[in-house]
């Protein structure tokens, strides 16, 4: 996988040679790669946890609205209200 990252990034070519880079050795791009792939998941991870939050949170609230609407309503059945 890092293998593809590196060729599309353009620092190796489709016969696996590295082309180079000045600044960083091979182990340091490695660990970079790597550390940006777990910094990716973990924020796609964040936001699935937040969708299912916001989908849990909608629904409580409109459970919430319907019980206060029904108990409106069978306390005005009632002649309460």
């Amino acid at each position: 996988m890092i293998n593809k990252l590196l060729i599309l990034c353009g620092l190796r070519d489709k016969n696996d040679n590295c082309l180079g880079c000045p600044y960083l050795s091979d182990a340091a791009l490695e660990k970079l790669t790597q550390a940006t792939a777990e910094r990716t998941i973990e924020m796609l991870e964040n936001k699935m946890y937040l969708r299912i939050g916001k989908g849990v949170v909608h629904k409580l609230l409109w459970l919430t609205g319907f019980a206060t609407v029904s108990v409106l309503a069978w306390l005005h059945s009632k002649g309460i209200i």
